[in-house]
C-alpha cells in the first residue's frame, strides 16, 4: 500500500543582539524581583529661562512674531546656494520676487500689520472661551447680552478653544463638530499705557462666516463673507494700562445669497423647532476664528492707502505713478511724503518728493 506522507516544514527566524542593544529593549515593569522609581529631571539654570511662556502685564510687554514668514525652497540640483550666496545676509525677498496684483476694493485690513518704528503689536493668538448657543435658542447670547460679561459666568458648557483653528475638530463633542449657527468667543488682554497716544486697532484675519465683534462689552464691527481679513480702530473701546475684553459672535449658516451657497430649513422635534443646513457643495462647513487676530497701533498722522500705476512708451522707459494718501490728525504736523524706488538689491533707482507723482526709469 503507497501511503502519501504530507510534510509540514516551519522555520524559526532568530535574531541575534548585540549586547549594548539588549540592554533597555524590555521596558522595566515593577515585580517581586524588580523595583522602578519616578524619574526626576534637574535642569541647569541656563535651560530655565524660556521655560513659562511670556504673557503682556503692567511690567512686561511682549511681541508676536508669528503671522507671515517669506519662504523660499532651495532647488533640488543646487541645496546650499542659500549659503554660499549667504541669503542670511539680506531679506529673501531679494533671492525671488513674486508679485500679486489685487483688486483696490479688498483694502481693509489686508495688508499683515508687522512691527516697526512707528507701530506695535500685540497677538490675541492662544486659548479663548468658547460656548456654542443651542440649536433651538441660537439667539440667547444675544438676548442674554452675553457680550456684556466674560463666557465663563453666562453657561456650564464653556470649552477652552485655540485660536486660530476650526471649532469642529477640535473637542470630540459632536455637537459642537456639527453645529449650526452662532457661536460665541471671548478673551481678556491687556493693552499698554504706552499705547495711549497711538490709535489702535483689531484685526481678524478671518472668521467664518460672519462675525460681530465687541470690545467690553460694545459692538466694534460687524463683517460677512470669512475667508476674508477685517479690522476696526478700538482706540475708543479700549482701557489702556488695563485688562479689557474681545467677545466674537461667530455664526456658520449658509443661505442663498452667502459664499458659498447653502439653505437652511426648520425641523420640528419634541425639544422645539430646529434647524438643519444643506449646501451645493462637496466639502466640510469648517467654522469659527480661522486665523490670526492681532491688535495693533498706528501712529495719528499715517499712511492710509498707496496706489501704483506702471506703464512702458515705445522707446522702453518705464514709468511708476503714485498717489499716496495721507491721514493727520494732529493739525500741529507737517507732513512730508517722500518717495523712492529700489531694485531688487535694495539701490535707490528713482526719487521724488510730494503725495502724487510719476517716477521716470
Amino acid at each position: 500500500m503507497k501511503r502519501l506522507f504530507l510534510i509540514m516544514l516551519t522555520f524559526l527566524t532568530l535574531i541575534v543582539l548585540p549586547p549594548s542593544i539588549k540592554a533597555g529593549l524590555l521596558y522595566p515593569k515593577p515585580s517581586e524581583t524588580r523595583e522602578t522609581f519616578l524619574t526626576l529631571i534637574v535642569l541647569p539654570p541656563s535651560i530655565k529661562a524660556g521655560l513659562l511662556y511670556p504673557k503682556p502685564s503692567e511690567t512686561r510687554e511682549t511681541i508676536s512674531l508669528d503671522g507671515i514668514w517669506n519662504f523660499v525652497a532651495s532647488p533640488l540640483t543646487d541645496p546650499l546656494i542659500g549659503f554660499r550666496n549667504h541669503w542670511y545676509k539680506r531679506r529673501l525677498t531679494t533671492v525671488i520676487l513674486t508679485l500679486i496684483v489685487l483688486p483696490p476694493s479688498i483694502k481693509a485690513g489686508l495688508l499683515y500689520p508687522k512691527p516697526s518704528e512707528t507701530r506695535e503689536t500685540i497677538s490675541l493668538d492662544g486659548i479663548w472661551n468658547f460656548v456654542a448657543s443651542p440649536l433651538t435658542d441660537p439667539l440667547i447670547g444675544f438676548r442674554n447680552h452675553w457680550y456684556k460679561r466674560r463666557l465663563t459666568t453666562v453657561n456650564d458648557e464653556v470649552h477652552l478653544m485655540p485660536v486660530p483653528s476650526s471649532y469642529n475638530d477640535i473637542t470630540q463633542n459632536p455637537a459642537i463638530r456639527d453645529h449650526l449657527g452662532i457661536a460665541w468667543y471671548d478673551r481678556t488682554f491687556f493693552v499698554p499705557k504706552s499705547w495711549r497716544n497711538q490709535r489702535v486697532w483689531l484685526r481678524f484675519s478671518s472668521v467664518h462666516y460672519a462675525a460681530q465683534i465687541y470690545v467690553n462689552g460694545e459692538l466694534a464691527m460687524n463683517h460677512e463673507i470669512g475667508h476674508l481679513p477685517f479690522q476696526k480702530e478700538v482706540t475708543h473701546l479700549v482701557v489702556f494700562g488695563d485688562e479689557n475684553r474681545v467677545t466674537v459672535a461667530c455664526d456658520n449658516t449658509l443661505l442663498s445669497n452667502t459664499v458659498p451657497q447653502g439653505t437652511v430649513t426648520p425641523v420640528d422635534t419634541d425639544n422645539g423647532t430646529t434647524y438643519r443646513q444643506s449646501y451645493t457643495f462637496d466639502f466640510f462647513n469648517y467654522a469659527g476664528i480661522h486665523r490670526p487676530v492681532t491688535l495693533y497701533t498706528t501712529p495719528k498722522s499715517y499712511i492710509d492707502d498707496v496706489t501704483i500705476k506702471t506703464s512702458l512708451d515705445d522707446a522702453g522707459y518705464g514709468y511708476v505713478g503714485y498717489n499716496v494718501s495721507v491721514i493727520n490728525l494732529n493739525e500741529t504736523d507737517e507732513l512730508n511724503v517722500n518717495v523712492a524706488l529700489l531694485d531688487k538689491d535694495g539701490i535707490i533707482v528713482a526719487m521724488a518728493e510730494g503725495s502724487v507723482g510719476v517716477l521716470n526709469i
